[in-house]
Parts: C-alpha cells; sequence; structure tokens
C-alpha cells in the first residue's frame, strides 16, 4: 500500500476538486476519506488481517463490483455514505495498483542488493520504511508542511454510524468476493485499532520513536514500528521516489519502466478525476477499468499478448 498520509492526501485533493453534489452530507465525506485507505485498516485487527491481505490480492473488478452491491443493497439511509465509501475505495485501488510495481520493484533491487543486515525475509520492514519516506515526501509537497503539524490519526475520522455502515459492507464482500467470514464489526474495531497505532507511532521529536525502536528489536532483527514511524523531515525528494526515472521491472509483469513516483500518482489522480464520478454509474465497466489486476497492480487473468 501506499501509506496513511499518501492515500489522505490524494483523496481530499479529489474531494477539493469534485462536484460537491457528489457527497452531500458529512457522512459521504469520511466514507469517501475511509474508502481512500482501502482493505488496509483490516490489518490492524488480527482477525481480519488475513481478509485484508486476501482482499488486496483478489481481483480488483470482483472486490469491487461487490461494494458497489453491498453499498446499493443498504437502507436508504445509508446508501448514499456506502457509495461515497465505494468511490474512494475506486481511488485507493488506481493509487496502490500504480505505485505499487515502483515499490516492490525497488524492495526487490534492495534486498538483492547484498546491503549488511538485510536478508528477504527482512521485506515488511523495508516496504514499511519506503511507505513512511514517501508519506513524508507526499507531506512535505503537496502541504509544505512536517508531520509535526499533520496527525495522522486525523486521517481516519469518521462517525461511529460511518463505521457501523462500512462495516456491514466488509462483511458482504468478504463472502461475495472471497467466500470468508468477518464479524458485523470488524472493520469498525480494524478502525479503531488503526487509530490507536497512528497515535502510539507518532514522534514528531523522534523520542517515542526511538524507545519503540529499542524495544521491538529486543524481540526482531529489525523494527517495523519505527519504520512505520514518520521522520518530522521536510523533502524534496526521497531515495524511493525515482526522481532521475532509472529503470524498473514490474514486478507482475516483467515490464521495464521508467517512470517516477510523482508520474505514477498523477497519472493515477487524472484517471481518478475522470472515473471516480462515473464508477458508481451502472454501465461503468469495471473490468476495463481494473485491467485485471489485483491492488497491487499485478495481474489476476491471463495477459493475451497478441491475436492471430
Amino acid at each position: 500500500m501506499a501509506a496513511v498520509i499518501t492515500h489522505y492526501l490524494f483523496g481530499r485533493t479529489l474531494y477539493e476538486q469534485a462536484d460537491p453534489t457528489l457527497f452531500p452530507a458529512r457522512e459521504d465525506f469520511e466514507a469517501f476519506m475511509l474508502g481512500n485507505q482501502g482493505p488496509d485498516v483490516l490489518f490492524f485487527n488480527p482477525a481480519s488481517a488475513s481478509v485484508g491481505s486476501a482482499m488486496h490480492k483478489a481481483d480488483a473488478a470482483l472486490l469491487i463490483s461487490c461494494m458497489k452491491d453491498a453499498a446499493n443493497m443498504l437502507p436508504e439511509g445509508m446508501r448514499s455514505t456506502g457509495q461515497s465509501y465505494v468511490r474512494g475505495l475506486y481511488c485507493h485501488f488506481l493509487l496502490d495498483s500504480a505505485v505499487h510495481p515502483l515499490i516492490y520493484a525497488q524492495q526487490k533491487e534492495l534486498l538483492n542488493a547484498g546491503v549488511e543486515g538485510l536478508g528477504q525475509n527482512d521485506g515488511p520492514e523495508v516496504h514499511a520504511e519506503m511507505e513512511a519516506d514517501l508519506d513524508i515526501l507526499a507531506l512535505s509537497q503537496i502541504d509544505g508542511a512536517t508531520i509535526a503539524s499533520f496527525d495522522t490519526a486525523l486521517a481516519l475520522e469518521a462517525s461511529p454510524q460511518t463505521a457501523h455502515i462500512i462495516s456491514l459492507m466488509h462483511k458482504y464482500v468478504a463472502k461475495c468476493a472471497l467466500d470468508a467470514d468477518l464479524r458485523p464489526d470488524a472493520y469498525a474495531t480494524s478502525l479503531d485499532a488503526y487509530r490507536l497505532v497512528l497515535m502510539a507511532l507518532r514522534s514528531p521529536k523522534g523520542v517515542k520513536r526511538g524507545i519503540i525502536g529499542l524495544a521491538e528489536r529486543v524481540f526482531r532483527k529489525h523494527s517495523i514500528a519505527r519504520a512505520m514511524s514518520h521522520r518530522n523531515q521536510f523533502l524534496e525528494e526521497s531515495p524511493f521516489d525515482n526522481h532521475e526515472h532509472e529503470p524498473w521491472t514490474h514486478p507482475g509483469t516483467d515490464e521495464v519502466r521508467t517512470d517516477s513516483f510523482w508520474d505514477l500518482y498523477r497519472r493515477a489522480q487524472a484517471r481518478a478525476r475522470t472515473e471516480m464520478p462515473l464508477m458508481m454509474d451502472e454501465g461503468f465497466d469495471m473490468a476495463t477499468a481494473t485491467r485485471g489486476t489485483d491492488f497491487d497492480g499485478n495481474p489476476t487473468r491471463p495477459l493475451i499478448v497478441s491475436v492471430e
């Protein structure tokens, strides 16, 4: 996943540019912004983490179509909030499927580079470090701010009613797309847990980050919590944004590309600006829009290379 700040900024920009009639109520805004965080919210509850991972690896067209069905089956008073969540989820897909191949390509290259202290089992820590750095870059360049003035937990603001509606939708989608079971409150409890994690990891002065890192390294070689905790820096560029447009290989297709993080981010936002207002329409072709991939941008169906 692109991390919490990048998804928040991506969605907020789209919300600010959208027709106001698309999100008429406060709950609609909350649901749209939570949708931009995608299934990642489920990662922070042990009872739902495996379902969240499976959602990321599922065919995006199937998953988002099931979520559309869930929203449209809600009672009338909840339907607009549910549909706003689906719009946000589609934006999450557009950003993740664009940026994730670059992150995974660089992660693989780094783990294979023979860096002392890094082995093939250190992927989660490296991944978290990369995404946190890109979060800091996005906050610096889009808002001109640092983590000292940005509370990451505010990116997950929502009323209990909004969280309840989204929980109902996730329970349906887990069964529809994955034949899996989720508790009716799984999303809401995961959201609460995610907020607590973000509050615990917020360390503008770095003191808490250092303590957390030392404590975790008693049990592990590297600290994933420290990697996830944003440093209080203002960045013009990142070692992971590929601003020099070096070639990299898409892990799912073996295509060699030179896109930078900002190339991918802006392209995804341009697509979202056009497609997000339309994607709840009955005639919207979700299979074509998602291009047969999962949320990581990897193909979930065989690619047709040529037709005789």
